[in-house]
């Protein structure tokens, strides 16, 4: 199995029943074409094909996230960097913010998919941050919000 992930905004996923099929991303002017590849044959299980499947799934998956976010947080600023640790259910954001010399980095240090209707939401438990004026905002408001996530994301999560 081959997935590709192409982008625009929102990244939309495309699953591909054999592998080749990248030739869509070809002659695009979408901002990325990452492809990610599964063996069929390969366990999933516990151990290290797990670990390296996990981590290469997070690695793609962060690239599109970080598209996203950015088209959320334009009025504000931009994400230089996110990370996401789908095992340990943590994220890690490095943005430049209006007004703000230097990049700022948000780690959700846990979070949670709801499920409301048909619809999926990304909630953040725990937050850490290298401004005390944004971690004292996250830490009394960022509990209460949450996000609605693109089917894509949801899944990655």
């Amino acid at each position: 199995m081959t997935l590709h992930l192409t982008g625009g905004l929102p990244p939309s996923i495309d699953f591909c029943a054999a592998p080749g099929q990248a030739a869509h991303c070809e002659g695009t002017s979408l901002p990325f074409c990452l492809s990610y590849s599964v063996d069929a044959a390969l366990p999933v299980g516990a151990g290290a094909p797990h670990t390296m499947i996990n981590a290469a799934k997070d690695t793609l998956f962060s690239r599109a996230a970080q598209v996203w976010a950015n088209s959320l947080i334009a009025r504000y600023g931009k994400v230089q960097g996110l990370k996401i640790d789908s095992r340990r259910k943590t994220l890690e954001v490095s943005c430049q913010l209006e007004g703000e010399p230097s990049l700022i980095t948000i780690r959700i240090e846990n979070y949670v998919v709801e499920i409301d209707g048909d619809k999926k939401f990304l909630r953040a438990t725990g937050f850490s941050c290298t401004r005390p004026w944004l971690q004292n905002v996250l830490t009394d408001f960022g509990h209460r919000q949450r996000i609605e996530l693109p089917a894509w994301a949801a899944a990655a999560l």
